[in-house]
């Protein structure tokens, strides 16, 4: 369920969610922000860059939250408690996040598995 936030109507939102028009936005302003909510346990994703926002959303579902200008998305954000590990592990990939930017420079990321712990 996505709720519009712009001006002061929320309403929903239905429909397949990638055909959606985004909001042009300058590349200066373009952000990805993780805030992890320690006292509430959970993870907030937000972002206003249209290739990142496509990419999380296959990973791991509909946003939270859908924001619109002039009735195009300009920004989305996910909410995901700490104890929906499958999620979390997910998104944890340096791919999800800067494949857009790596690929307009020409570099590209090789993804490595490492063999790590496991915190639960």
């Amino acid at each position: 369920m996505c709720y519009n936030t712009f001006g002061d109507e929320n309403f929903y939102k239905t429909g397949d969610e990638t055909q959606m028009k985004w909001t042009s936005i300058p590349t200066d302003e373009k952000e990805t922000i993780l805030n992890f909510d320690h006292f509430d346990n959970k993870l907030n994703l937000y972002t206003t860059n249209q290739a990142t926002g496509n990419r999380i959303k296959k990973k791991i579902g509909e946003p939270s939250k859908i924001t619109y200008i002039e009735g195009k998305v300009s920004s989305v954000e996910w909410t995901i408690p700490f104890q929906d590990r499958e999620k979390l592990r997910k998104i944890f990939s340096i791919n999800l996040f800067v494949s857009s930017y790596l690929s307009k420079s020409g570099e590209s990321i090789e993804e490595t598995e490492e063999e790590g712990e496991v915190i639960e």
